[in-house]
């Protein structure tokens, strides 16, 4: 059963902007514990600002039923984020001899940080807006106003689809100059990394200004921006103070450069995953021409570009999946993954073998070759070069978005 994302229209949450280029718009269908979901994407950059955002963009109700159904499926996967960067950053900022109350909003499998951090301050509390997931709070409106030291929310604010709101309740709970410490992907590397953009849980785009301008708007001051000291590689971390300043409403302002950079960031990180999406043309291809030899078919490594190759496409009963990791068995589930053993008359017999890593490629061909004899012709292997990394979302899963045929 499909169910389709619900959408409402929205201008800029920077600049109240309606002046806006679209950059990349697809479909695509994402996998939870009880159904498929249809997300139509439209991804733009205000003219007036150079705000990135999704335009428009879901529902509130419908985000929350589809995040309450995904977390349960994807129960249990580890999010991989620097504990040491978190904590870095954190002691630069809390002030010696102070034992602050520190909330995390989207704390999901984040425990090692939430054991590192007990050192640091008084008390440790979170709100995870997920239903599914153990919190001490609901949401940013169940905190008292005034009650916390530092809020935190690492990779959450790209999910928000009201970011203005989320920064106004959060000076609500803050403390007078409380800290508000923020992690988010990087527009600015987008054009090397583009996968937050195709990643469609992803309704904000931020750069370092756009960031500051927005929470600016909510009563915070920007005290800290590092590249270093994010958890995650893709992204920026951001420490805001809360000042006190009556909220200010959003009014258009010109920020040519900033529209210039920002439409390239989008423009050139959109047109490396179109690349990605034509060679997973090419391969599914080279795998239907392959399969009229009757000979066996290996699509070597059970991950995120094998979902995205199997996507929409019927599987050659002479293929066979093969992965390293006997953890990955189930990973394709139905479809079974077999470890490189199980499978290795297919291999040596293989009229084409389809490696979905370009960065283990060189060490699978090797092992094909010296534990199964076979040294592979260029015309007998393809491999996915995607050019990107996939990020991990919020609900910890190492998926994004593959379009619609």
């Amino acid at each position: 059963m499909i169910k389709e994302i619900e959408y409402v229209g929205r201008d800029c949450d920077c600049c109240g902007g309606a002046r806006l280029d679209e950059i990349l718009k697809y479909d695509t269908k994402a996998r939870t514990r009880s159904r498929t979901y249809l997300w139509r994407v439209r991804n733009v950059v205000c003219r007036d600002c150079g705000f990135a955002f999704v335009s428009p963009v879901p529902t509130e109700g419908s985000l929350s039923e589809y995040y309450a159904d995904c977390y349960s499926f994807w129960r249990g996967e580890a999010i991989e984020f620097s504990v040491e960067n978190r904590l870095a950053l954190l002691r630069r900022n809390i002030e010696p001899g102070t034992r602050p109350l520190f909330v995390e909003i989207g704390s999901n499998a984040t425990e090692p940080f939430q054991q590192a951090l007990a050192e640091h301050v008084g008390e440790y509390r979170c709100a995870e807006l997920n239903n599914d997931c153990a919190s001490d709070f609901e949401s940013l409106q169940s905190l008292a106003p005034a009650s916390v030291d530092i809020l935190s929310a690492y990779f959450v604010l790209e999910h928000v689809t009201n970011p203005g709101e989320f920064l106004a309740q959060s000076a609500r709970c803050l403390k007078e100059r409380g800290l508000l410490v923020l992690e988010v992907p990087n527009l600015y590397i987008y054009p090397v990394n583009p996968a937050g953009i195709v990643w469609y849980e992803h309704t904000n785009h931020f750069s370092p200004r756009t960031l500051a301008a927005v929470a600016e708007a909510q009563g915070f001051e920007l005290v800290e921006v590092s590249y270093q000291d994010c958890s995650r590689p893709y992204g920026f971390a951001a420490v805001f103070r809360k000042t006190g300043a009556a909220r200010r409403e959003a009014t258009a302002h010109a920020d040519e450069a900033e529209y210039r950079i920002a439409r390239a960031c989008m423009t050139e990180g959109a047109n490396l995953i179109q690349n990605y999406y034509a060679q997973l043309r090419e391969a599914r291809e080279r795998i239907r021409e392959a399969a009229q030899s009757g000979l066996p078919i290996v699509l070597w490594a059970a991950n995120k570009y094998c979902v995205d190759l199997l996507d929409g496409m019927e599987l050659p009963e002479s293929a066979v999946i093969v992965d390293s990791d006997p953890g990955k068995k189930d990973y394709l589930h139905p479809l079974p993954v077999r470890l490189p053993r199980e499978a290795g008359d297919a291999i040596r017999r293989a009229g084409l073998v389809v490696v979905n890593t370009s960065l283990h490629a060189g060490e699978i061909l090797g092992q094909i070759r010296s534990e199964f004899g076979r040294e592979l012709g260029e015309e007998e292997v393809v491999i996915i070069e995607p050019g990107f990394q996939i990020l991990k979302s919020a609900s910890g899963r190492s998926e994004a978005a593959v379009p619609v045929s």
